[in-house]
This record gives structure tokens, sequence and C-alpha cells, in this order.
């Protein structure tokens, strides 16, 4: 792309570029508002050095992984919580997953933030992490702790390690209800309601009950129908401690991807799942952000930026890193603010309902060479959680790049390479041919699962008529460079169940760390980055090893030592965004310079 002085045209965004003093950057943002609260600064999270913010930020709900928890929001097949992932977004929170220790994670969230705490692969906590659970929650977090049916993988006593000290207990029993079950012939996919929700009715899969003593410090919020067995079951019970809350609920399948049949689409499930974090959370029907649509959400600036605002109320600016002129705005129109940018910072505008964040960086691009990073189709953006990837907007950045992220309309003609991070909606087959028009491609996507027709579970589930069929949005656009991301899971010896899923790759002079990653297949001759010798592909789902599957390679249908990047001048793949995330960018330091270095190359 040239950087010459110019005009050019991004549907509703223009940049321009002047040849003398300054350079100009003026985008146009369409704000929808709705009710929200003041979030106040942003929370500008330093990929190298995580500390606690000082400042307020939208609520994060952070899913543990610590425990290797057997469900991933990054998955987009038929177990997985993409769906979950991207409602929560649409309703204004920050979304993140963290396989750090537990007690790392929880340092650096802050009141309103929400821990869900799914089941695990046999791995219970130590007595620091309940403790730091509590503790969490009496300084004004919100924990969201699940348990499943027949203690399978130890979950009923692993969770009972928390709920006991909230003064609750899972019993790991089933609910049967004949009269008021979804299609299931076991009567053990039942109907529940929450008239404390206004929650007609969603359903649950192979629920347990919870025994909370009659206690009056617990609402028992979420129950069965009168015809089941218990008779109004408790499935899901909530109290205050000090100054947070805890949610304890019997399924974690009722947010699963599933179908219109099962899962957050059947059903009042999404509605249940989404008013149990905002009471959590604290929100109640108030929205960080929700509606609201910027085109860029971050920009390489020089000296004075211009930004076009339409609005519909009056509005006030605030700037770190600089200065703004003017300072508030009255609507309704459309509106232009200067910013004059002086070091890295972030521009926040705001009303009494709403909000809106734009982050920038100060220009230093050496090369003169562009990288958007594409927020659409619910792909990873750069917000400030473990999962976010402003460490890494930064690093690219600081090794010579400008760096952009938008949510709006790309146009390939101004910019030189586009990175697309682990989308989790469909990507519109017109969109994804329009990435071969960049000079450079970055695609990086994280394992989902495979629903096979060898599988017991599968087969009851597709004989009433549930589609399993699992897919990665991303393949539409690895299609055309010919890669194919699969539903394969890496796994090794040493990446048992039992104890991690972390696994180095290895690619020309760098290492990269991996966690539940995935593998690449190439049509096409490509370099290739490669797990240790004795590392296979699995093609079965991981949350069903040990359960009359054994993990261990099978020549017959397993990827012996699979290609997990893969690379060529215009396009490189990896299966696997967890090194590039906040929270472990700093261990993974190589795959990013050999980024740079690949960025540069003609």
């Amino acid at each position: 792309m040239s950087t010459e002085p110019g005009s050019h045209r991004i549907g509703l965004e223009k940049i321009r570029c002047k040849t003398k003093e300054k350079k100009q950057l003026v985008c146009v943002i369409a704000a929808v508002l709705v009710l929200a609260s003041l979030a106040g600064a942003i929370w500008l999270y330093h990929s190298r050095k995580p500390s606690i913010p000082d400042a307020t930020r939208p609520p994060m709900v952070v899913f543990d992984q610590s425990k290797n928890q057997l469900w991933s929001l990054w998955d987009t097949g038929f177990a997985g919580f993409s769906r979950a992932a991207l409602a929560l977004r649409d309703n204004g929170y920050i979304v993140a997953e963290t396989y750090q220790p537990l007690t790392d994670t929880l340092s650096t969230m802050n009141r309103g933030d929400v821990l869900v705490l799914g089941i695990s692969y046999y791995k219970g906590y130590t007595s620091e992490e309940v403790e730091g659970v509590v503790s969490f929650v009496e300084r004004g977090g919100g924990v969201l702790l699940m348990s499943e049916h027949d203690n399978f993988y130890n979950n009923i006593f692993i969770q009972n390690q928390i709920a006991h000290r909230f003064g609750i207990h899972f019993t790991g029993d089933h609910i049967l209800d004949e009269e008021n079950s979804e299609i299931s012939p076991n009567a053990d996919w039942i109907y529940v309601r929450s008239p404390e929700l206004g929650v007609e009715k969603a359903v649950f899969y192979t629920a347990n009950w919870i025994d909370y003593n009659g206690s009056a410090d617990f609402d028992p919020f979420i129950r069965t129908y009168s015809t089941s067995t218990p008779e109004e079951a408790v499935v899901g019970a909530r109290k205050e401690v000090g100054k947070g809350r805890l949610v304890a609920v019997t399924d974690t399948e009722f947010f699963w991807n599933g179908d219109d049949q099962m899962g957050i689409r059947s059903l009042d499930n999404e509605e249940m799942f989404l008013k149990i974090i905002d009471w959590l959370s604290g929100t109640g029907d108030r929205r960080y952000g929700h509606g609201i649509r910027t085109d860029f959400t971050l920009f390489t600036g020089d000296q004075t930026v211009e930004v076009e605002i339409e609005l519909d109320e009056k509005f006030r600016v605030e700037v770190e890193g600089g200065s703004a002129s003017p300072t508030s705005f009255q609507g309704p129109g459309t509106f232009t603010m200067s910013v004059d940018v002086k070091s890295d910072g972030h521009c926040i505008l705001y009303s009494e309902s709403s909000w809106l964040k734009i982050m920038f960086f100060s220009h230093e691009a050496a090369g003169g060479i562009s990288v958007v990073i594409d927020e659409r189709h619910g792909a990873r953006g750069v917000d400030a959680g473990p999962s976010g990837l402003y460490g890494f907007a930064e690093a690219l950045r600081r090794g010579g790049l400008a760096v952009y992220s938008k949510t709006g309309s790309i146009d390939p003609e101004m910019y030189d390479i586009v990175v697309l991070a682990t989308p989790l909606g469909d990507i519109p087959s017109s969109h994804a041919e329009e990435y071969a028009n960049f000079r450079k491609v970055v695609l990086l996507n994280d394992e989902y699962n495979n629903m096979s027709e060898e599988l017991n579970l599968v087969s009851f589930l597709q004989e009433m008529g549930l589609d399993t069929v699992s897919k990665a949005p991303i393949n539409e656009v690895a299609r055309l460079y010919g890669l194919d991301f699969p539903p394969v899971l890496l796994s090794g010896p040493a990446s048992g169940f039992g104890t991690n899923l972390r696994l180095p790759v290895s690619g020309p002079g760098w290492e990269a760390k991996v966690y539940r990653g995935g593998v690449i297949y190439n049509s096409t001759p490509m370099h290739t980055a490669l797990p240790p010798e004795g590392v296979w592909g699995d093609v079965e789902p991981f949350y069903l090893i040990g359960v009359g599957i054994r993990q261990e390679y099978d020549p017959e249908k397993d990827a012996a030592r699979p290609a997990v990047g893969a690379w060529s001048d215009s396009v490189f793949a990896f299966a696997s965004a967890y090194p590039v995330a906040n929270a472990h960018l700093s261990e993974n330091t190589g795959l990013v310079d050999f980024l740079l270095e690949w960025s540069f190359q003609e």
C-alpha cells in the first residue's frame, strides 16, 4: 500500500495524508445509543506486565481454563460456548478465557467482573484458590459455579470444594420429569423456569439438584416443575456475599452452541444465561456500550487526528495521551473533533446513558507498512481482557507497523496486511473473497470440537434430529489459500487432561506455546511449524477422552505430527490464537518477531 500523500475513500471513513506538519485520520463512527452507565477511563492492558486496573472499565466475563475445563469460548462446535461469547460481547462485556493460575486471574479482576468456573477433567482446587474465590466475591466480584450430573470427571466433588464454603451442596443426583421434558426419551432433559428472572421456560440437560438446607441467605431462583422428581427441584441458587454475588447452577450444556433443540438457541436459554451474568455483574438492565458500533477501535495517528462522530445526545470527551477540541457536543447530529496525539492513549466519549472508546498509538511506523486487525464476524479484537489483542497490536506497532483495528468495512487498498483471529460468527463468501486482495493475510484460529458419527453420544443426538456438524468460520477465508482448520485437537503423551494441554510448536528460529491447540492441513506446499515428535492430531472430542475413549494415537484416524502453523509469502496461518493473547504474549515473543520479519518481506 502506498503511503504517499493523497486522499482515499473507505465507505464512511476517509484517510487523508498531508505533506506538511501533520497527518490526519478521519473516521466516521455511528453510535447506536442504549442505556448504559458511565464506565470512565479505559484500562489499557499492557501485555508484558498485567496489573489491577486503577480505573473502571466495562465488566469482564472470564471463563477459567486453569483446570482444563471441558468447554471453550472459542469452540464453534456443537459442544462449544462460542455463541455465548458472541451474546456477551453484544451485551457490552469484555469476554475472555484464561489459562493462568486461578489466583493470578483473580488478582486482575475488579468489582463487577464475573468469573465462570466450569467443570474440569479431574483437577481440583487448592485451599488458596478456594479462599481466593471467596475473597473475590466478598470484595465485589461475581462467580458462576457450574456442576453436572453423576459426578463424571469427579465434578461434583471438585465444585463442592467451593460450594461448601458458601453453604450449598451439589448432590449429583439426576432429575427426571416425564411430563415437562424435551426430546430426550429418558425424561432427563428437563424444563426449568425462573419467575425471578422473568424466564418462562428453559431446558437443562441431565441436571442434578442443589441442597441449600433451606438457608434464608439463598434465593432458589431456578426450579423444575412440580411434575419432576424430586418435585420443584432447585437447579439454580444465588446469594449475595459481602459486596459480591454467587450463582450455582447444575447444568453446563444449557448454553452449549448446540442447535435449536439443545443449547443456548433453544427456548429461553440465552435469555436465562445473560440475565444470570447481568445479575452477577450488577449491571441489571444497564449496558456498557451495547449497540455502539465504532468503525475504528484502534488506529495509529501522527499529531492531529480528526474524528467524525454521529450522536443523538450530549456527549463529553476525555483524552489520555493528548488533548481534544471541542470537549463536548450536543446532539443529535454529526460532529468533528480534533485530537492532538502526543503519546499512546485513548479517547472516550460519554453521556449519561452510553460511552464509546477509541484507542490510539503515536505514529512510529518506520517501514510505512500498515496492518488492520479485523474485528468483524465476532473475531478477537484489541480489548483489555486476557484473551484480547491489545498487547499484540502494541508489539506490532513497536516493531515498525502502523496498526489499525476495525469493526466496519475494510478496503484492502488502504492496508497492507489484515489479521483475522478466531472469528466466531459466519463469514459471507463475498466478505471472504475480499481477503485475497490484501498483500498479506494472518489467520489465527483455535481448536473446535468434532462430533464424529462413530460416537454413541453423537448417534444418539442425530437420531433425535439434532444437527451436530462442526465448522470453523475462518475456513471460508483459509480455503482461498489451500488451507483448512479441521476439528482436530493437538495431543501428545505430555498433554493429558489430568495435567495440562500446553505443547510447544517450533518454527525456524522460534518456538511458541499453545494451549488446546488445533492443526492445519495445507493442500499446497508451504513452510510449516511443527509440534515435537510423538505428538498427534486427535479427531475425538477432548471431553469424551476417559469415557470409553483412550487418549492415544490411532494411525487409521489421527494425524501424525501435524502442522500447527503454515505460511507462504502471502499468508500466515496458525491453529491457535493463544500465543498472541494479552495474557501469554510475553512468553511467545519469538513468534511475534517472526511475524514482524515476515510482514516486511516482499
